[in-house]
């Protein structure tokens, strides 16, 4: 019964009575104390590469790259201030304790599937940023596991509370291998989104993460020959992705709602998406010469598909 306690006061809550000013206050008498603590409970050596001089009574929106079981800690470690942070896996909070520790830092929990619990979430972060306050965002929404997007697009909610609140956004990016013990860490200078449109303020911030994100793989990324890949890299990737998620104990499949992303509406679908649209097309021998070849391609996709290799392969 005592894993369910932080749910249910988390999920419980509203935007009027998720936080008080006692907490707003005890946190950020706490906060300086447990930075140290948290550095040493992610066990891991976290190497701040570049961190800017920020205002000390300034509010500021943080917003940083997600990839790794460890970068939730690593900015509750580095971020300088008392910053509620944004998790969205009602699995970790359930079951895992760590997450006590998430929420005597600052927690906001969003329930990604359920549209009131997503506006709620909005509201709550604007009520932390107005009470000097900071906010940390994974804006991607889900670890980055694309092969090719050094950022995944952003959800809009850095915008929205840089509109409502006037606060600046602190882009950060973090890079960490598999297994290794090392974490670089840089965040960028203060950006001022007020008065921007939407699509630009999100393009210029994901660039900026981006940017970040390339110094850091260029400096510590692990040098690749083709020579030493093996016979499927695809799948080999995909594997170490699962196991980066398995570094925490899972007790349910969670997988679609872990890996929830922004999905631009008003660009074209993509080619694993048309063929997807073919799945339920009955194959007859008028259609056979078209369809056989794109069902084909759709099983190879339906290989490389993250969310299905984990429930494959995934085992409680």
């Amino acid at each position: 019964m005592w894993k369910n306690i932080l749910l249910t006061r988390v999920e419980s809550s509203t935007p009027e009575t998720f936080a008080t000013s006692f907490g707003f206050k005890f946190r950020r008498f706490i906060k300086p104390p447990l930075r140290p603590i948290l550095h040493l409970a992610s066990g891991r050596r976290i190497y701040v590469e570049s961190y800017p001089k920020l205002e000390k009574e300034i509010p500021y929106i943080f917003v940083s790259t997600h990839s790794f079981v460890d970068d939730i800690i690593t900015n509750y470690a580095v971020v300088d201030r008392l910053a509620y942070t944004l998790i969205g896996t009602p699995d970790q909070v359930e079951h895992n304790p760590l997450l006590y520790a998430a929420w005597l830092c600052g927690m906001v929990f969003v329930n990604k599937v359920d549209p009131q619990n997503r506006k709620d979430a909005v509201e709550k972060m604007v009520r932390v940023l107005e009470n000097n306050t900071s906010v940390i965002i994974y804006a991607e929404g889900a670890w980055n596991n694309t092969e090719n997007l050094l950022v995944q697009p952003l959800f809009a909610s850095p915008w929205i509370l840089a509109q409502r609140t006037g606060c600046k956004v602190v882009p950060i990016a973090m890079h960490q291998e598999y297994k290794q013990k090392d974490i670089w860490y840089r965040a960028g200078e203060p950006m001022d989104l007020v008065g921007m449109e939407k699509k630009e303020a999100l393009d210029k911030l994901r660039d900026a993460m981006a940017t970040l994100t390339w110094e850091l793989m260029a400096d510590h990324a692990t040098v690749l020959k083709r020579a030493e890949l093996g016979s499927e890299p695809r799948l080999e990737y995909i594997d170490e992705r699962m196991r980066e998620y398995l570094c925490t104990k899972w007790t349910r499949d969670d997988w679609a709602l872990e890996v929830t992303i922004y999905r631009d509406k008003t660009l074209p679908p993509t080619p694993e998406e048309v063929r997807a649209s073919f799945d339920n097309v009955k194959v007859t021998p008028q259609n056979a010469a078209i369809l056989v070849p794109i069902l084909a391609r759709r099983e190879e996709d339906k290989k490389y598909d993250f969310v299905k290799y984990m429930q494959r392969n995934w085992n409680k």
